[in-house]
């Protein structure tokens, strides 16, 4: 990209915003943070990906181009998808595939038909100059006083003036682990289960002064919005769409179980009906359907036997079967549960 870095400079103490980063099309999750009475004085800063993966990707967008005083949205990798398409980053047959794997997009939206080509998407986007102004203008980089925000990540060695835009919306995740800034540097686009050592997707605090926020909302089942505010400490408000059972008996958690997500589930096919996961020097087969493609490479779905420690009474969340979420931690319930009306 030869686009210039907007770096949007911030006069604003900790209590004047919370964050939150990868909405990703989620209008009734995002909603409930906009009415969530803790923050109806404070602006929300967004580290992108408002859009894609979630089925109000249009809707949330224009949404929030009418809350400019309250809503400041960086650009992440989703967000810049439009303009990549007027750009011919896409050909024919690459916007074919990405409309095929995606089940809910914005491109969808715009054209509001199931079957269109390339032309009649850019023509669609076009009439959208609204949209493409807002997005235009939106920063890549924030920054205040003692905090660093972007979508993905910063290059440690160059200035923030001087950023490559591809690293700020994508590839910068590859350099947390080598940012010495003094600011803290928040960061979304990589989903925080990568990092922790149990099943979480609460937001991860590196050793190096980083700030991971992104709980895999809308790409993964048990994933949330996380609502960072850093007006006294690190508190975190989660917000999701799982439905609420209690918990009838105790359960501990185990010492050893096993946990393994994304990109750590990378496999290598053996045939159509069965693949290889090579994980510590161990081969494990999977059935087909147990695994997923992304860039052409190949994933086992997050894999997780963790059991959740708990009390008869605790408030637990259900994704699915007895995967259940409690405080952002996602593991196995074995006992007797009921669902709270």
């Amino acid at each position: 990209m030869n686009e210039k870095v907007r770096l949007l400079k911030l006069d604003l103490k900790s209590e004047d915003f919370v964050i939150l980063s990868d909405v990703h099309g989620d209008l009734f999750n995002f909603q409930k943070v906009l009415k969530d009475e803790r923050f109806l004085n404070r602006k929300l800063i967004i580290l992108g990906d408002l859009i894609e993966k979630g089925k109000d990707s249009l809707k949330l967008l224009e949404l929030v181009m009418t809350l400019k005083e309250r809503v400041i949205l960086i650009l992440g990798n989703n967000d810049v998808i439009l303009n990549e398409i007027l750009d011919d980053v896409y050909s024919e047959e690459e916007l074919a595939y990405y409309l095929k794997k995606s089940r809910n997009s914005i491109l969808k939206d715009l054209v509001n038909k199931d079957d269109f080509n390339l032309l009649e998407l850019k023509e669609a986007i076009l009439r959208r100059d609204d949209i493409l102004s807002y997005l235009n203008t939106c920063p890549h980089i924030i920054e205040t006083s003692d905090l660093i925000m972007v979508h993905s990540g910063i290059d440690p060695y160059k200035s923030l003036e001087n950023q490559d835009i591809s690293y700020l919306l994508e590839s910068g995740h590859k350099f947390i682990g080598q940012y010495k800034g003094e600011k803290l540097l928040i960061v979304g686009h990589w989903p925080v289960s990568a990092y922790h050592d149990i099943p979480c997707v609460n937001p991860y605090l590196h050793k190096n002064h980083v700030l991971s926020i992104d709980g895999g909302n809308m790409t993964k089942t048990f994933g949330q919005i996380n609502v960072v505010d850093l007006s006294s400490g690190l508190k975190v408000y989660r917000y999701d769409a799982l439905v609420a059972y209690r918990c009838l008996e105790d359960q501990s958690s185990i010492q050893e179980f096993n946990y393994l997500a994304f990109p750590k589930t990378e496999i290598k096919l053996l045939d159509h009906d069965e693949a290889l996961l090579l994980y510590r020097g161990q081969k494990i087969k999977v059935q087909k359907g147990d695994y997923y493609t992304w860039r052409s490479r190949y994933f086992l779905y997050d894999q997780n036997d963790y059991l959740l420690d708990v009390k008869s009474g605790d408030i637990i969340y259900k994704v699915h079967d007895n995967l259940f979420k409690k405080d952002g931690i996602v593991g196995r319930y074995l006992k007797k549960s009921t669902l709270i009306a």
